[in-house]
């Protein structure tokens, strides 16, 4: 994997991919993702990118769970703040600092999040 990508890149993720484990792990996915050939890979940005999704975000009826880091420039937090703001029954966590990819860092904690929310008796 080289180390050059094809969207904009937040400094703490430069940092991040600068990381043996995590060049080697992001190349894995990639690789296994694309095993197949790239066709899905291109449907998905068609229908994720492309056209109306078919639903408004308004009418989710079930509990949601929103991160954002607040540095990420290849998904506005500007984004994120509207999807909290529309979607009903979501709780948003927008973390400063953090760029698109620190979830990889922070997987643990989301889970840990979710299977809380679940036990509680939330939605998710």
């Amino acid at each position: 994997m080289t180390r050059r990508s094809a969207f904009a890149t937040a400094d703490v993720d430069k940092a991040l991919v600068e990381r043996r484990e995590i060049r080697q792990y992001l190349a894995a996915g990639f690789a296994e993702a694309l095993r197949q050939g790239g066709a899905g890979s291109a449907h998905e940005l068609v229908i994720n990118h492309g056209r109306p999704w078919g639903f408004s975000v308004e009418d989710i009826e079930i509990g949601v769970r929103l991160w954002q880091g607040e540095d990420d420039p290849s998904v506005p937090p500007a984004m994120g703040r509207y999807l909290a703001q529309t979607i009903p029954n979501c709780e948003a966590t927008f973390i400063p600092g953090a760029g698109h990819l620190w979830i990889l860092d922070h997987v643990g904690e989301v889970l840990d999040a979710l299977v809380s929310q679940r036990e509680d008796g939330g939605d998710g």
